[in-house]
């Protein structure tokens, strides 16, 4: 089961929508059908703080119980993550940034051969 079927498990035993839930946590529309392998740290913090029954532990590794326990008052402003979920998600941000940088040196690739191009090309009204 992956962390998006998780997902998709809380919200039906809670009677969410998907929609409402991306409303709540301040995502985009189809956030939730777009979701590939993580969550990134910030949106897991938003998730905590809206949802604070919610294990999140569960919700990174599927392990322990969907919901937390009652026994455990918290106040609505405290987060927390298990230790195993908060390092998955520190792996994800990791491999998000890295691919980021990725990104950016691509584009800057792909400008630089735009301006070569393009400074090679002869204005049509120069004789």
């Amino acid at each position: 089961m992956t962390i998006k079927d998780r997902l998709i498990k809380y919200l039906e035993y809670k009677g969410i929508s998907k929609r409402q839930f991306e409303l709540s946590i301040g995502v985009s529309n189809g956030y939730i059908n777009n979701m590939r392998v993580s969550i990134q740290p910030d949106k897991v913090r938003n998730i905590a703080l809206h949802y604070p029954d919610l294990n999140t532990g569960w919700l990174m590794t599927g392990e322990g119980e969907m919901l937390k326990g009652e026994d455990k008052p918290e106040s609505p402003r405290t987060v927390t993550i298990e230790a195993e979920a908060w390092q998955v998600i520190k792996q994800q941000a990791e491999s998000l940034a890295s691919k980021d940088r990725q990104m950016e040196a691509l584009l800057d690739i792909l400008k630089k051969g735009n301006v070569q191009e393009t400074g090679n090309a002869a204005c049509a009204d120069a004789k």
